[in-house]
């Protein structure tokens, strides 16, 4: 997606929405399915609840930094970030 998105030339807010809105359809497709085995349990949930400021709070933040940086930065660290995710994938 993030290879996808870098080739459409989108600007880093519009890139970061895109992507954020196709792994929330994504992952509210998997909901089903990782409830019927035994994924989603009250414990995770309870996890998932005490992580929710930490989600907050870096999501705030990364609205800041996305404003104050460069475009090219912002394509250039993404590309990086991709490669990786290649890598770590390959190995």
């Amino acid at each position: 997606v993030t290879i996808y998105l870098l080739a459409m030339g989108l600007p880093p807010r519009e890139f970061l929405g895109t992507g954020a809105w196709f792994y929330l359809i994504i992952n509210v497709f998997k909901v089903p399915f990782s409830a019927s085995l035994g994924l989603i349990t009250p414990a995770t949930l309870a996890l998932n609840a005490m992580a929710l400021p930490l989600i907050v709070g870096g999501g705030l933040v990364g609205i800041v930094v996305v404003s104050k940086l460069p475009e090219r930065a912002f394509k250039v660290g993404m590309r990086l970030l991709a490669l990786g995710a290649v890598v770590r994938l390959l190995f």
